[in-house]
Order: structure tokens, then sequence, then C-alpha cells
């Protein structure tokens, strides 16, 4: 069973997921990331993502309560960012192709 919920109502189970990813993103390969940077980072990511026009989260209920899995995502508005590596598409594809093939689409940001 999936359960998706869409933009700001997912911060009701912000706390699993934050746990999920941390228990995730803190083992190998990743370590040695520190535990409680890395939960504080995507929190505060997570609160400001779900303000973005079109942003679903899609998780995966674990029988204890918490979260096995997660997805989430928003529709990739215009003008296309230059932050993280958003910047390394455009160069890749330019900014025609960018706003051809991924502008107006869904794009998954965590998984």
């Amino acid at each position: 069973m999936t359960l998706t919920w869409y933009g700001p109502d997912v911060l009701t189970v912000a706390d699993e997921l934050t746990e999920a990813y941390a228990e995730v993103f803190t083992a190998p390969p990743w370590e040695p990331r520190d535990a409680e940077e890395t939960r504080v980072a995507f929190r505060d990511r997570l609160e400001t993502d779900v303000r973005r026009p079109g942003f679903r989260a899609v998780l995966a209920p674990a029988e204890d309560g918490g979260v096995d899995g997660f997805a989430t995502g928003w529709t990739t508005q215009a003008p296309f960012r230059t932050d993280r590596a958003y910047g390394k598409v455009t160069r890749r594809l330019g900014a025609e192709r960018v706003n051809e093939l991924l502008v107006g689409r869904f794009e998954i940001t965590e998984r």
C-alpha cells in the first residue's frame, strides 16, 4: 500500500520522513555523515519544498508506523533553477532543450 500527500499536508508525517531519510543517508556509502545535521538539513528542505507548485510525496508506510520508503517531487517551473545540479543540466542540454523537455514536467527530488 502507498499513500500520496499533496503540498504542505505532507508535514503531518514530516517526522517519519525525516527519520527514514536520516537512516538511509547516514549509512554506507554516505557515512560518516552526522545524523542530526542530516535530519535538520532534510527537514529544512522539506518545509520549503512542500510549498512548490505541484509538490507531492508518495509514502510506503511501515507496519510500525514509520516509513519504509518515499519519493517526493514537484512540477518544474520556469525559469529553470541554477542551484544544486540544475546549472549542469542547463549547460549539458542548453536552455532551449531544458525549457522544451523539463519545464512543466514532474521532477522527482528524493527517493
